[in-house]
């Protein structure tokens, strides 16, 4: 049975696919064939004029001449002409990607807002350090000990319903964090936000600027390489 419905879709895609060639070997045919049909029906009309001496017989050659030179240029216009057309609408997708709105502005005040306060975190670190170094100037910026923050942090959807709002927390770096929530709840969104691959629509959230963030998705991707190549690749 499965074999059966495999043949009849076969069949039917090839009908679809000879169907689109037959129009377009037809339509480029069609042009090769306007020049021949035009010369063929002015010598049926200007034929007896010729013979009745009614037309001479320099204007009835050099008009021929005319009409071959024209279909000719018709022809390599209209091949020129679908070469365009086929990439009109490849150059309408182009242009409005290349048109869409980015996000740089908002990645350049998510650095800036980084920057400033890793670097007044630094400043906490080493005064609270002072101390303990009994005064001394070579105190040790311990970066490491910069949490990770989510101030007030709220997420709506295109459709502008809230996602989830008002989170709170502060995560020490090297912990072990887990998230839980019901389906649906937000626990995706929530890494995205982390991970900067989307911005909340209200709130901050601080990374230290030496933190790399990286989100795994869950769903696998597998390149064109054997089953160790893959697992292995960020060895290589």
């Amino acid at each position: 049975r499965i074999n059966d419905l495999f043949v009849q879709k076969c069949r039917e895609n090839r009908k679809v696919e000879l169907g689109a060639i037959v129009v377009r070997t037809n339509i480029d045919r069609l042009t090769s064939w306007l020049g021949p049909l035009f010369i063929g029906l002015y010598l049926m009309i200007q034929a007896p004029t010729v013979f009745s001496g009614n037309l001479q017989l320099g204007t009835f050659l050099a008009t021929l001449s005319v009409i071959k030179e024209m279909s000719s240029d018709f022809e390599d216009g209209y091949k020129k002409l679908m070469r365009v057309a086929q990439v009109i609408v490849p150059l309408r997708s182009l242009t409005v990607f290349l048109n869409m709105e980015t996000d740089v502005l908002t990645w350049k005040r998510v650095n800036r807002v980084r920057w400033e306060k890793t670097k007044d975190h630094l400043f906490e670190v080493e005064q609270l350090h002072k101390g303990e170094d009994n005064g001394s100037k070579k105190v040790k910026y311990r970066i490491d000990e910069i949490p990770i923050e989510v101030q007030n942090v709220a997420l709506d959807s295109l459709l502008g319903e809230r996602i989830f709002g008002g989170l709170v927390a502060s995560i020490a770096q090297g912990k072990f964090v887990v998230i839980q929530g019901e389906p649906g709840s937000g626990k995706t969104a929530l890494l995205e936000l982390l991970a900067h691959k989307t911005f909340p629509s209200e709130g901050h959230i601080f990374i230290p600027t030496h933190l790399r963030i990286l989100k795994v998705s869950r769903e696998p991707v597998m390149m064109n390489l054997t089953l160790w190549e893959n697992l292995t690749f960020g060895l290589q």
